[in-house]
């Protein structure tokens, strides 16, 4: 039976990321042989916000990541409304 799970590439920016009483996992990784870097935030109860759009690098995913820390804090960050699907931007 051939596997046919995509292989997943990390980025060694990936890391575990503490605010106040918070922790969070940043994830930045990409799919099989994809150029584009997805950027995924792990809360502690396993609730993923994962952005839509894809980014050129780990390092621009991390950037944005870091943008959005500092315009709303990870406690907004990771605060999804009703209307929300768990996606940002």
């Amino acid at each position: 039976m051939v596997n046919t799970s995509p292989k997943i590439t990390r980025s060694v920016l990936s890391q575990e990321f503490f605010d106040g009483d918070l922790t969070v996992q940043v994830e930045i990784y990409r799919v099989d042989d994809a150029n584009d870097w997805i950027l995924e935030v792990i809360d502690e109860d396993g609730v993923a916000v994962m952005w839509s759009e894809f980014f050129e690098s780990d390092s621009a995913a991390m950037a944005r990541f870091a943008q959005e820390l500092r315009e709303q804090g990870l406690a907004d960050m990771l605060d999804l409304d009703d209307d929300d699907i768990e996606t940002l931007h």
